[in-house]
């Protein structure tokens, strides 16, 4: 299913890796997300789902609620869903100690205390992808975006870059 076909306000779920995945765990999880997104259903009641790896280092997950509304117990199966594939492939997808960011244009994924380096350094072209958003209008309009402007930015001292921060 195409991910324009779903409404703005569909809900996210975004699952980060620690690592930037190879070619092969991206069409494996990519494959095993079609056949849980088609099979997951809400009080017996099918879910309108996409779930696909972006950017080599984060699952998407997406329910639009317009179709059928999520519960607690659909949103278990989907967490218990990507822990057990995690776990089997090896793929610590519930890492809270990096960030996913463009340096320069450049994706990596970085420890939040390399981040602050780079911020201490003079690195001021740093974006990041912003996995705490909620919905598809938020996906689509600010997902990336400058680490200063980000919900992350609480956690570094700007102070140390250039004063027009």
């Amino acid at each position: 299913m195409n991910r324009t076909d779903f409404s703005p306000s569909s809900k996210i779920w975004i699952y980060q890796s620690e690592r930037l995945l190879d070619e092969r765990e991206e069409a494996i999880i990519n494959a095993r997300l079609a056949q849980f997104v088609q099979s997951w259903t809400a009080h017996s009641h099918e879910v309108k789902g996409h779930g696909a790896v972006y950017h080599r280092a984060m699952i998407v997950l997406m329910a639009d609620e317009s179709h059928t509304q999520v519960s607690g117990c659909s949103i278990d199966s989907s967490v218990k869903f990507i822990k057990a594939m995690g776990a089997e492939m090896g793929i610590d997808f519930f890492d809270r100690k990096h960030l996913v960011v463009k340096v320069d244009g450049a994706l990596q994924i970085a420890l939040i205390q390399d981040i602050q380096s780079m911020i201490s350094n003079g690195i001021e072209q740093i974006e990041v992808f912003d996995n705490l958003i909620l919905t598809k209008e938020e996906w689509d309009t600010a997902w990336l975006k400058p680490l200063s402007e980000s919900r992350y930015k609480r956690m570094f001292d700007f102070m140390k870059i250039a004063p027009s921060l």
